[in-house]
């Protein structure tokens, strides 16, 4: 229960800005057509690591620029975790 908790606070923290680690962050740029990114994250976690990489990101969606997946990436580690992939799916109205 709690770390369900934790997930909700993160979700929504990083949907208002704020960020999961609470640093500032910078307006993120428009993405084009964010709604191409309507998938379920274990279909991007190839490895099923909890992590979507840049190599996992790019073989799912090669189209897109390393600017969309340092979009997505509020943390700033590198990688998306689940919490940061669906805040980005709703901060675009997108549920699946």
């Amino acid at each position: 229960m709690v770390t369900m908790l934790k997930f909700m606070i993160c979700a929504l923290m990083v949907v208002v800005g704020i960020g999961c680690a609470g640093a500032p962050r910078q307006p993120a740029p428009a993405i084009e057509n964010p709604g191409e990114y309507n998938i379920c994250f274990r279909e991007l976690d190839a490895d099923g690591n909890g992590e979507v990489s840049s190599a996992e990101f790019q073989q799912r969606f090669p189209q897109a620029g390393g600017d969309v997946l340092k979009t997505m990436d509020t943390s700033g580690d590198g990688v998306l975790d689940h919490a940061e992939w669906h805040a980005f799916l709703a901060a675009h109205g997108i549920s699946h």
